[in-house]
């Protein structure tokens, strides 16, 4: 038995232990918990049986959360959007089904149900019972597995990062679990210590040198700052939040240079792995793909100049959803994931839409449509939000620590 196993259970029996003692009702943690640790026991799993398995266990805990507490509102037109776009993958691959690539539509499918559910507990449990606390042991157990992988002398962004994970879902884990306590101390639900599970997460995205999730925390963080309480926007307030955002910045900069810290080297600026410029290189082939065919796009996996990446030495596809779906599945599907980013903003709490812009960013610059549970998660969990109300960075209500017992 591996390190990092024996690890993830000590974990796990320890944050069960808590919400066991701690929470008078854990099933919102239980629900939150299962998404966050889905890397590791999906991982363990038969392939795709992780992913039934998480689907399973939400369904069930949706039920009970039901039976408990009075109908909650679930922004059902935006999950049937979701499903519909889903739907709309899956009919595509059956009717022109790619012969290089796998197909991706029933696991976009299930993630899209996936989210939804998580979304629905949220919304009825008002990111209580646990629920907040539940979203950060996967996140940071990523973390630290993988922080020690790479201080033991690991390759960084190796193929495969801790538990066999890919390292850019590592990242996009280790991402949501540094956006949650952000927005719950913004929302002073938890006290500013807790920020501390913030920057050990962001370690966690910075040791797997992904650029998406860690540039998605970075416009999150920032759009709150300059968000700021909603009621001083062109005021003085926000000029000082903007200081201090510079001056913070500033201050990186500077130590950074002092120390000497290889940044060039640990992100791979010189592109030796040639990773960037393949990157570039896909973006500009969908495009191209894009201009030719704008209305239904070229097919299931055919994003690069209407052809498969590998045909031209490029990956299997642009990391970058929106280019993705245009490219293959045409301007109507393109149509409907707007939507659902522009419904989601609507619904969610004001500073709740901070999980929009991680979502938006993280998947705009890596990552697919195969890969996008983490895309529909930070959708589900900004709607889910809605259950704060309108809230601003100036609001005190819900101030409790996330070890306080929540009715």
């Amino acid at each position: 038995m591996s390190i990092e196993i024996v690890f993830a259970i000590v974990v796990a029996v320890v944050v069960i232990t808590i919400a066991a003692t701690v929470f008078k009702r854990a099933t919102g943690f239980m629900a939150s918990m299962m998404w966050g640790m889905f890397p590791v026991y999906g991982a363990l799993l038969p392939a795709g049986g992780g992913l039934v398995a998480l689907l399973g266990a939400l369904g069930l805990i949706a039920l009970i959360v039901r039976t408990r507490t009075k109908a909650t509102p679930i922004g059902l037109g935006i999950l049937l959007l979701a499903l519909a776009f889903g739907v709309g993958v899956v009919v595509r691959e059956w009717i022109d089904p790619p012969s290089q690539t796998g197909a991706v539509g029933i696991q976009l499918v299930v993630s899209i149900l996936a989210a939804g559910l998580l979304a629905y507990v949220g919304t009825a449990v008002e990111w209580k019972a646990g629920f907040a606390f539940g979203l950060l042991p996967g996140g940071l157990t990523l973390t630290v597995a993988e922080v020690i992988r790479v201080l033991s002398g690991g390759v960084i962004h190796a193929q495969e990062a801790a538990f066999g994970v890919n390292p850019i879902v590592l990242a996009q884990y280790a991402g949501i679990a540094a956006m949650v306590p952000i927005y719950q101390v913004a929302r002073r639900a938890w006290s500013w210590w807790n920020i501390i599970f913030a920057l050990v997460a962001i370690t966690g995205v910075v040791a797997t040198a992904s650029r998406g999730p860690l540039l998605g925390v970075a416009a999150a963080v920032m759009y709150l700052i300059v968000r700021g309480d909603g009621h001083s926007a062109g005021g003085w307030k926000r000029f000082q939040r903007l200081i201090v955002m510079v001056v913070a910045s500033a201050f990186v900069l500077v130590s950074v240079v002092l120390l000497r810290v290889d940044i060039g080297g640990w992100f791979r600026l010189d592109d030796s792995d040639r990773n960037a410029s393949t990157r570039v290189d896909g973006w500009t082939a969908s495009w191209s793909t894009i201009e030719s065919n704008w209305v239904f796009g070229a097919g299931p996996g055919r994003y690069a100049n209407s052809d498969y990446g590998a045909n031209l030495s490029l990956p299997d596809y642009p990391h970058n959803i929106w280019l993705e779906t245009w490219s293959e599945f045409g301007i109507l599907l393109v149509v409907i994931a707007v939507a659902i980013v522009v419904m989601s903003w609507r619904t969610a709490s004001g500073i709740g839409t901070s999980f929009i812009v991680f979502g938006v960013i993280a998947f705009g610059l890596s990552g697919s449509l195969l890969s996008s549970l983490v895309f529909w998660i930070s959708i589900g969990l900004a709607v889910s939000t809605s259950a704060h109300g309108r809230l601003s960075l100036s609001d005190s209500s819900d101030a409790t620590s996330p070890y306080v017992k929540e009715s």
